[in-house]
């Protein structure tokens, strides 16, 4: 008779799925649960020999080899730690502070100040800004490990959600000052939060909203090959309530005790025992919003498939004729077990990927602004030469059809934007960083931040509107065609014309300003510059293009292929005007907005504006901030291959056209950049 050994390993409790959760996800309760031991601030505590211990017993279990013996509570418990700890995808031991369980006392520390100062400008812009850089790290540590976001879309969101909070904290502040009660003034903060959300959300998943989401069975497998974005949108939006409902009571439950407590015990009213009371507050009120608001939908969230995009559901009826509901993922944390794709779906063949072509497409809006949102983020300039060599090898093998085996999709865009934020894109050689057009945000900040600080002198004047020609003559030579050279004395013949306009028109519009300034806001001369800009666009850009304008370029089909032997004066002039009213469309937030907030800021706190470094420093920030934005949504307003109806061409250009494609009604031309 054999005996066991008591360590001997054996397959216990085999009806135990460690991949999915231990309460039910159908029922509210459940989920709650769920969450509320996931998140639990207590699980911090836990030393790193026993989270060790723990996800030894997770993966024994899970390879069929647990210690004999082991209970369903042991087990259950050892998934809750490693859960709480360990990377869903990767396995590895998450950073402390990005931990799901860290949410409480690192929130409760940052919006217990945050409720306490609320008024100072100085105070907003840092609580606001720490805010968001701990839900920046949060959003890191807790990303997908098979679909890789890049670290600067993080910082992008952050910096997005930063100005949005800090702009809707500051402007509602100083209209409760003015006409509410002071209780509401506690609210802001709340307020601030929501508007940070509905900015940072939609960008951290702006890859989702355009191109849609897979949606899948019950049991989790993928219906169909087309992404719906409806599904992506209701997810959106329930992702987005969730992060509101969460900091609802946590920004308002305080604010309206401590307002009670300040009336009947004057000793709370002290900034210590304020903050000390609001921080408990804030983490008591944690302790329950989180795991109750994100219990509020399943992570496999469903719809009634008449609810999906006809393309869409045409694809789902194909592989399941019979299906009346479709399944897919909210979001908040991806696990691999929420879809049950094959092992080798993110690491399917890329020979099929087009690289010529932009990755998100060229027909909308959205998409335009998201390409350009990527290639001219100032964080590429960052990326090391090695890094870019990797990059520009990986794109270039591809391109002759060697792409390394197991490199997934993701990695594949990554490297080509990093290769197009470096390489030009006709000679292949890697440019100069200053007239990159990631560039445009560090070095356009400092320019046109001093611009817009010293802005009424004769001298500033000439210097500043130099510099800012400067700098973009050298963005213009940088970036010039590897195809057609543009000469470099017409680069800088361009760059002198364009600085005499902008110098004479800032100058003369400063001494109407000067003349006439008992009857003119004291703001109107702040925005001189924006004025001097566009008219220094509307003579730069159409006397580098001279030789497009005045001789014409060739029009051709929806597919590239030239049409007819004429080229068209009032397709090139339509593409230059269209690229001067992108210029101005870029300067417009640029030299208008910080301006507005500066003159603001200088009524509420005079001493920042008075001195003339913080207000530069201000300005020059608040002038990068608008910039990584208004520079992709300022290029995206028209597609890069524009069209126009044949009727609006030259006589002689249309019957060209029309000679080689009778049926042609529209044409394409490109409007360059």
């Amino acid at each position: 008779m054999s005996t066991t050994n008591p360590t001997e390993s054996s397959p216990p409790l085999p009806h135990i799925d460690l991949s999915k959760p231990r309460y039910d996800q159908n029922t509210y309760t459940g989920r709650a649960r769920h969450f509320y031991e996931t998140a639990n601030p207590l699980n911090l505590f836990v030393s790193t020999r026993k989270l060790a211990e723990a996800a030894q017993l997770v993966k024994d279990h899970k390879r069929g080899a647990a210690p004999k013996g082991t209970t369903e509570d042991q087990l259950w418990k050892a998934k809750r730690l490693y859960d709480s700890a360990y990377h869903p995808d990767t396995g590895e031991k998450m950073l402390l502070i990005g931990r799901m369980s860290f949410q409480v006392p690192g929130q409760m520390t940052i919006t217990g100040f945050m409720l306490t100062f609320y008024k100072h400008p100085a105070a907003v812009l840092f609580w606001q800004a720490t805010n968001q850089a701990y839900m920046a790290t949060i959003n890191f540590t807790n990303r997908s490990g098979d679909k890789f976001i890049p670290t600067d879309q993080l910082v992008k969101c952050g910096l997005a959600a930063t100005t949005a909070a800090t702009t809707t904290a500051l402007i509602l502040n100083k209209v409760v000052q003015t006409r509410l009660p002071p209780l509401i003034g506690r609210f802001v903060p709340f307020m601030a939060i929501v508007a940070a959300n509905t900015v940072n959300i939609p960008l951290m998943r702006l890859d989702e909203f355009h191109n849609g989401i897979q949606v899948t069975d019950k049991e989790g497998n993928k219906l169909g090959d087309v992404r719906s974005k409806t599904a992506s949108n209701q997810a959106l939006f329930k992702v987005l309530l969730t992060r509101v409902i969460t900091a609802l009571p946590v920004m308002v439950v305080p604010p309206i005790i401590m307002n009670s407590l300040e009336k009947r015990f004057p000793i709370t009213r002290g900034p210590a025992m304020s903050t000390l009371l609001s921080v408990g507050l804030a983490g008591l009120c944690l302790w329950f919003a989180v795991p109750l608001s994100l219990a509020m939908w399943p992570q496999q969230s469903s719809m009634h498939i008449s609810k999906l995009e006809p393309e869409v559901r045409e694809s789902v009826l194909k592989v399941s004729p019979n299906t009346t509901t479709v399944y897919y993922n909210k979001g908040l944390k991806a696990h691999k077990h929420i879809f049950k794709e094959t092992a080798t779906m993110d690491k399917s063949p890329t020979t099929n990927i087009d690289l010529s072509k932009p990755r998100y497409g060229d027909n909308t809006y959205g998409a335009r602004f998201h390409h350009f949102l990527e290639t001219t983020s100032p964080l590429n300039v960052f990326a090391s030469n090695r890094r870019l060599a990797e990059a520009a090898t990986m794109v270039k093998a591809h391109r002759e059809g060697q792409t390394p085996q197991g490199t997934t999709e993701d990695q594949l865009w990554e490297a080509k934007r990093l290769y197009d934020s470096a390489y030009h894109p006709d000679t292949g050689e890697k440019m100069l960083v200053y007239g990159r057009m990631s560039f445009q945000v560090p070095g356009n900040m400092i320019i046109t931040g001093l611009m817009i600080t010293f802005y009424r002198t004769t001298g500033a004047v000439i210097f500043w509107q130099s510099a800012n020609q400067g700098f973009n003559a050298l963005a213009n030579f940088t970036n010039r065609s590897g195809v057609k050279d543009i000469p470099t004395k017409q680069v800088v013949g361009c760059g002198v014309a364009a600085t005499a306009v902008a110098t004479t028109t800032a100058l003369t519009l400063n001494k109407i300003v000067k003349k006439y300034k008992q009857r003119l806001p004291h703001l109107i001369g702040r925005f001189v510059p924006f004025v001097a800009i566009a008219a220094a666009n509307m003579v730069n850009i159409p006397l580098m293009r001279w030789e497009e304008w005045n001789n014409g370029i060739h029009v051709t089909d929806q597919d590239g292929n030239k049409l007819g032997d004429k080229v068209s004066k009032n397709a090139a002039r339509t593409g230059v005007a269209q690229s001067v009213l992108s210029r101005i469309t870029i300067a417009f937030p640029i030299l208008i907005i910080p301006p507005v907030i500066m003159e603001s800021l200088g009524k509420m706190v005079p001493s920042v504006v008075s001195n003339t470094g913080m207000n530069a420093s201000l300005t020059v920030i608040l002038t990068g901030l608008c910039l990584w934005l208004a520079v992709p949504m300022g290029l995206a307003i028209f597609p890069q291959r524009s069209s126009m109806h044949i009727s609006k061409l030259e006589p002689e250009v249309r019957e060209s056209v029309l000679d080689v494609s009778p049926n042609t009604t529209t044409v394409y031309y490109n409007k360059g950049l």
